[in-house]
């Protein structure tokens, strides 16, 4: 027998609804009858896909690997998972990197740092990332954070805050004899 806990009101159903005995039907261009119904019509099964909501693992290695006098820090950290910390979910799709003057960064404070337009795409999961941040000033701190995103849009937890201090540039005055 066919059983059915749940038809929508146009009267389809998924194949996850349906079970003969004891089984899943999994053929997803199956019509069935339902005799048992009331009012008893073709119903077209439709499989679920998985709905992935699990964010990937907040970035809590972010680390700074050198400032340079051409307004250039650069930075590292290990690419994550995208489901979590499950080796079988892959990469992330995508990075948001961004830095504030100031104070650090913070959740509340996230939507208002400036986001780095030339974001690295992510590699494999455990990876180490290297990205140089350009365009900063020499002689002012910043605060650096990252964020990254899955394929399905879940977005991970803010990582670890960066201090960094780009160097005035160093002159050199002539020796005079």
């Amino acid at each position: 027998p066919l059983y059915k806990t749940d038809i929508n009101r146009d009267g389809v159903f998924n194949a996850q609804d349906v079970t003969k005995a004891g089984e899943l039907m999994s053929d997803p261009n199956r019509v069935i009858r339902l005799p048992a119904c009331p009012a008893p019509e073709l119903l077209i099964v439709s499989p679920i896909e998985p709905i992935d909501i699990v964010p990937p693992l907040a970035i809590n290695d972010l680390k700074l690997t050198g400032t340079y006098p051409n307004g250039q820090a650069g930075l590292n950290w290990r690419a994550p998972y995208e489901d979590n910390n499950d080796p079988t979910s892959g990469a992330v799709a995508s990075y948001d990197l961004r830095y504030q003057i100031k104070s650090p960064i913070t959740d509340s404070s996230w939507s208002r740092a400036v986001q780095v337009a030339d974001k690295p795409a992510p590699r494999a999961p455990g990876t180490v990332e290297i990205y140089f941040l350009s365009n900063l000033i020499p002689g002012q701190t910043y605060y650096v954070a990252i964020k990254s995103q899955d394929s399905a849009g879940n977005i991970s937890a803010l990582s670890n805050n960066l201090l960094v201090t780009i160097p005035e540039p160093l002159i050199v005055e002539p020796i005079v004899s």
